[in-house]
């Protein structure tokens, strides 16, 4: 059973690492897992993980029960509001969408 645990471990830290260059693809979360999967299977894996310098501490706040610091949160919420302004204003072919909000017409019930 080692051995699964450290096979799905690799693998998560594979994901991951794709994560880490592949836009929209989060890392920080199968690094999480790995290290999960790597306390039960190899703790040197472990510690190599919580060593990474990028990852490590956002995996060890996570086992605190820290959460996600204030700074990405910020960040995160942002850049959200930013592209859905971004995709209002450019994804429209017509001006009236972009300044108006059509309302629903209420469904008549059978």
């Amino acid at each position: 059973m080692r051995l699964v645990w450290m096979v799905v471990g690799l693998v998560l830290v594979g994901i991951g690492g794709l994560g880490v260059v592949l836009p929209g693809l989060p890392s920080t979360i199968f690094f999480i897992g790995a290290a999960a999967c790597f306390a039960r299977s190899d703790p040197r894996l472990e510690r190599w993980v919580l060593g990474l310098p990028a990852i490590g501490p956002t995996v060890r706040d996570y086992r605190l029960g820290l959460g996600m610091p204030r700074r990405a949160k910020v960040v995160a919420i942002s850049m959200i509001v930013g592209v859905s302004t971004l995709s209002g204003l450019f994804g429209f072919d017509s001006l009236r969408p972009r300044l108006i909000r059509r309302p629903c017409a209420p469904r008549a019930w059978p």
